[in-house]
């Protein structure tokens, strides 16, 4: 029998999302050891209460079509954790992620599924979230113009990033909100609805244009095709525009001209940024080259989930390359990290998706369907074709607002009209009791971590507060004894002792700090900005020769740096290595010629023996002319 409305109301469901998009699991807010378990609490409560209507309900299970996608992701995940089990820890936080995700699809899908709601109430609830998202956006550019319009975006603007921390994060909350406007439009009948949704969506539009995200701009061209296309299927479009008021046909041309015209800006602004510093094609390119090398790497299991950003340190010089956590593309994503299995899954999920989509298209095409109904699967149809051209070019969905959003939306998209019961009692048993024990886990495994990571919250606030390094880095031993495979603690207890001996000149705190950052290096040896670090813990505690040791094995790990060269040329010097300091200072002048300016490099005998060769840049020949004191000959030049 129908649950009572009672049990899952309008106004809770729409309290939650509100809640967790604008504040519980947001870039800017879910930091704080409170806010984390709140959401854990949160959480817990509505799983019961999903139980207990569950329960009282009567409800059955069904089958989804994602089963076999979802269940060989899963493999794909388990299978690159037992392949790469000295990765263990980072794998088991990105399968933890991936495993939040599938229960909160299954829930959800089990709630429309024994009609408990209708999809149009998500569809709400995610516009009702969004209202807070585009006021923080909108904020950030008003203090913006209100400083002076003195950004490098457009118009003297910066790239909106509200509550998300980043443009392209921010361009995919963007697409999936206006392919709800979108599908909202079609249900609204009343002209100040639509006049709402109309301002609405010309905001979210205004922002996505500027978050200058080209993923995020072809996302939204894919969304607008696809929302369009169905809102317009079936409609005798040239019969109502000839029926008209001739001021309202030359509106719609105006706007339709408007739009031809936007387009064509945008495809010529895409063209015109692959030129921009930063934002040029081999910034993307080599990102998918690393992930086809894991790839070729690891063939079946993949080098595991989350392991990309560790990869990417071992394959490419970082610095000066920005570190990056995902191949910015999510079939090569899960190709390197899951391998052929993980690519299958996501490949099997389109077609499957493609296939749900296909078929409750058709059967809004029958008699008795609502406009409710075609408005919230247009909306889940639109938002997925937008999504799914933005992770050709991003991975957007590792933030967790955005992939829930995006979860929410499969649900929508996919979820059968007729959904099929499960038969076999041992599959509705099986099914029941994995979703409850995979839920108790994760949310045991979340609380435990938060546990750990409010004394590590603490023991930082104390730290700023008072000074005491060295007492700080002391309290982290209970940390690292209690879970020792998360090298974070370590790291961040190698910088407490090194501050401490910075501060007070002690050797011992340096020793400390040496072998604490070496554990972390053990573990994970990609860092060169790590081997940099514990160079220089053990030059101050003394250790000079490992010092330099390491610092030549920074330089190695990130060969296009020239800062790291650089250092270990002057403390290779400084212990009287001469080959050495001169085969870093080699490398140095190799990357950056005109470092030999630099006073630090005229004053080493070493680099004086190689400067004479290095060929400077024209500036940097007016510079030394300068030097020199002669202005006359540094202006000719």
């Amino acid at each position: 029998m129908p649950i009572p409305r009672s049990v899952f109301t309008r106004p809770l469901l729409l309290t939650v999302t509100l809640y967790f998009l604008n504040y519980g699991i947001m870039f800017v807010t879910a930091t704080t050891p409170l806010t984390l378990m709140v959401n854990f609490g949160i959480m817990g409560l509505l799983l019961v209460w999903w139980g207990i209507a569950r329960w009282r309900g009567g409800w059955v299970w069904h089958r989804t079509p994602l089963d076999a996608a979802l269940f060989l992701a899963g493999g794909a995940a388990l299978l690159s954790l037992l392949g790469n089990m000295e990765d263990a820890r980072r794998i088991g936080v990105g399968i933890w992620t991936l495993a939040g995700y599938a229960v909160l699809y299954y829930v959800l899908a089990d709630v429309l599924a024994n009609r408990a709601i209708a999809k149009i109430l998500v569809i709400d609830g995610l516009l009702l979230s969004g209202v807070l998202i585009l006021w923080a956006g909108s904020l950030q550019l008003y203090t913006a113009v209100s400083n002076g319009w003195r950004f490098p975006g457009f118009f003297g603007l910066p790239r909106p990033i509200s509550l998300t921390g980043n443009p392209n994060f921010y361009a995919s909350v963007l697409i999936m909100l206006l392919a709800c406007v979108i599908g909202r439009w079609v249900t609204a009948r009343r002209l100040w609805m639509r006049g709402l949704l109309a301002l609405y969506g010309g905001i979210a539009l205004v922002h996505l244009f500027l978050t200058y995200s080209r993923g995020g701009w072809l996302g939204g061209a894919a969304l607008f095709g696809v929302g369009l296309w169905l809102s317009l299927e079936g409609v005798p479009i040239m019969t109502r525009f000839r029926g008209l008021r001739r001021s309202v046909q030359a509106l719609l041309i105006l706007v339709g001209a408007l739009a031809i015209g936007l387009v064509g800006t945008v495809s010529v602004l895409i063209i015109g940024s692959l030129d921009d510093p930063g934002r040029t094609v081999g910034l993307r390119t080599y990102l998918w080259e690393v992930a086809l090398t894991m790839f070729s790497r690891q063939p079946l299991t993949g080098s595991g989930v989350s392991t990309y950003s560790k990869a990417l340190r071992e394959l490419i010089s970082t610095p000066p390359v920005t570190p990056h956590i995902h191949a910015h593309n999510l079939a090569l994503h899960a190709l390197a990290e899951m391998g052929i299995l993980g690519l299958v899954a996501v490949l099997l999920t389109l077609g499957i998706s493609l296939w749900a989509g296909r078929v409750n298209w058709q059967a809004l095409r029958l008699p008795g369907a609502t406009r409710t109904e075609r408005g919230a699967f247009i909306a889940g149809a639109a938002g997925m074709a937008g999504m799914g051209v933005h992770l050709v070019l991003d991975t957007t969905v590792i933030l967790a607002p955005v992939g829930i959003m995006t979860v929410l939306l499969l649900v929508v998209l996919t979820s059968l009209p007729q959904p099929v019961p499960m038969v076999w009692r041992w599959r509705r048993l099986g099914h029941g009791l994995a979703l409850a024990v995979l839920s108790g886990l994760l949310l045991a495994a979340g609380l435990w971590n938060v546990g750990l990571y409010d004394q590590s919250f603490m023991i930082n606030q104390q730290a700023a507060l008072t000074e005491d390094y060295y007492q700080a880095a002391q309290a982290l031993d209970v940390l690292i004894a209690a879970d020792p495979t998360n090298l974070g603690y370590s790291g961040q207890q190698a910088t407490f002792y090194g501050l401490a001996a910075h501060l007070t000149g002690d050797p011992e705190a340096a020793r400390l700090g040496a072998a604490a950052a070496q554990r972390a290096l053990v573990a994970d040896p990609s860092g060169a900005v790590g081997w940099a670090n514990l160079g220089a813990l053990l030059w101050q505690s003394g250790d000079r020769e490992a010092g330099v040791a390491a610092f030549a094995e920074a330089a190695r790990r990130a060969p296009l740096s020239w800062q790291l060269a650089l250092a270990w040329a002057q403390h290779a010097e400084q212990v009287g290595d001469a080959d050495a300091a001169r085969s870093a200072y080699s490398q140095v002048f190799t990357l950056f010629p005109d470092a030999v300016l630099l006073p630090s490099v005229a004053a080493s005998p070493s680099a004086a023996d190689l400067s004479p060769d290095v060929p400077l840049t024209d500036l940097a020949l007016v510079v030394r002319l300068y030097l020199d004191g002669d202005p006359a000959a540094a202006a000719a030049q």
